[in-house]
């Protein structure tokens, strides 16, 4: 089993050498998805290998093949460089706590989200093609959230059992199965019901685009399987989430387009979610159930003064307990933290007990960690919508405000949970719309010569 990994490795180094351009989208397709769906390779071998790992070394491939393009490239790009920075400090933060993941897991992660981006973008119009991925990834990923609710199959289940991994502590069916409401509640890809919402909600606003320039009538498709697949997750963090990037996005259409054409918008969209909703609930009996008491329960969980009992351990009344808690863990080590990474914050510190992704960077790294994080984060949406007005096309235009509602909602929604699988996308969304920006900016001033 060994020398069959083996030459699957060297066979993805090959491909990625001699055909770069087409193996650079097929990790774009592929990573993002069996990644989290936990895909294993000779689990049973000394150097079993994941979906990032095969990922990593097609990199390796594409990167001997553009070696000295695509290492100057970033090394020039000042935007890459804080993000190098926090890469690097997570490593050496959680290497000394879990070597193995780290080693073989988070380094091909953020390599991959920081080196594919620049072999991906050839030219403006692939721009188009990656954000078709990316709405590729919404109906797959919904679509199997929808055949684990009405059937017996579970395709997280399936991968990992195929894989040889035992789905026994797994959220999903043949593993351990939640009720929330009465109702089964769907792990997903990820196999974790939060982690397959927060994967959704920031491929959402992508579907929006779609939805706005797709011309042909399967366009309604995506985002109806998004929004019905976000109600079978039973998230709520996720839909108070999908409010959060509704509104950000009108800010945006108002900001660049003014008062009257963000109105016009949200009354077409309004229409569209409404019609979409109306038909969903009344020809499904079941989904209607399901909608009414999640929503009945995200408004008691907020605007309840007593203990509401839909999510048990997970209602916000126990969330908000768990903050003085991390705070005082915090006060301890204010400054630098721990030294450890968000990880050991989250199953050490804590305890698997739920708080916002920001809260366990400042336990891991204190302060520095994260505002460093903090950073990071707000740069990449900032950044991202900063660069509309270098834009000729309304449709250039929406796909960059749709985009940067994309990364506003994957990480607006950590505010909730620490689940963070979803940042690949949105660290290779954020890339390649930097660097679009770059060559646009290029482009017009050598035109202006």
């Amino acid at each position: 089993m060994f020398l069959i990994v083996l030459v699957t490795v060297l066979a993805c180094v090959i491909y990625g050498f001699l055909r770069p351009s087409s193996a650079a989208m097929l990790i774009l397709v592929l990573v993002p998805l069996l990644g989290p769906g936990g895909f294993y390779f000779g689990v049973n071998t000394i150097f079993p290998v994941n979906a990032y790992r095969l990922g990593f070394f097609m990199l390796i491939g594409i990167l001997f093949k553009r070696q000295t393009n695509v290492i100057n490239i970033i090394a020039t790009k000042r935007y890459t460089h804080i993000f190098i920075f926090y890469f690097t400090v997570l490593i050496l933060l959680q290497v000394r706590h879990y070597p193995v993941p780290t080693l073989f897991t988070m380094i091909p992660f953020y390599t991959i989200s920081l080196f594919l981006p620049f072999v991906l973008l050839r030219r403006f119009d692939d721009i188009y093609k990656i954000a078709n991925v990316f709405v590729i990834h919404a109906v797959i990923i919904s679509s199997f959230c929808l055949i684990e609710y009405y059937t017996s199959f579970s395709i997280t289940a399936f991968i990992r059992e195929y894989s040889g991994v035992n789905i026994e502590d797994l959220q999903t069916k043949g593993g351990i199965e939640r009720f929330r409401g009465g109702f089964y509640r769907v792990a997903g890809l990820h196999g974790n019901s939060v982690q397959t919402a927060y994967h959704l909600l920031f491929l959402f606003p992508l579907t929006i685009f779609y939805l706005k320039y797709e011309r042909s009538l399967i366009r309604i498709i995506p985002l109806s399987l998004v929004l019905v697949s976000l109600f079978l997750l039973q998230t709520r963090a996720a839909i108070i989430a999908v409010i959060a990037t509704v509104i950000f996005i009108q800010f945006l259409l108002v900001k660049h387009y003014g008062i009257r054409p963000a109105i016009l918008n949200a009354i077409k969209t309004t229409l569209i979610l409404g019609i979409i909703f109306s038909f969903l609930l009344v020809f499904s009996d079941e989904l209607s159930k399901i909608a009414r008491t999640f929503i009945s329960n995200i408004y008691e969980s907020i605007f309840s003064s007593s203990q509401v009992n839909y999510g048990t351990q997970n209602d916000l009344y126990y969330k908000l307990n768990r903050l003085p808690i991390a705070f005082q863990i915090f006060l301890k080590h204010p400054l630098i933290g721990y030294l450890s990474s968000p990880r050991y914050a989250y199953y050490v510190l804590m305890r698997t007990d739920d708080v916002p992704s920001i809260v366990l960077n400042l336990l891991g790294g204190g302060v520095l960690l994260a505002s460093l994080y903090a950073y990071a984060m707000v740069t990449s949406v900032y950044k991202t919508v900063k660069g509309i007005k270098l834009l000729d096309t309304r449709k250039q235009k929406d796909l960059v405000i749709y985009s940067g509602a994309a990364m506003f909602g994957g990480i607006f929604v950590t505010l909730s949970n620490w689940a963070e699988e979803h940042f690949l996308s949105i660290f290779l969304l954020y890339f390649i719309l930097r660097y679009l920006r770059e060559m646009i900016l290029e482009k017009k001033s050598i035109s202006s010569i």
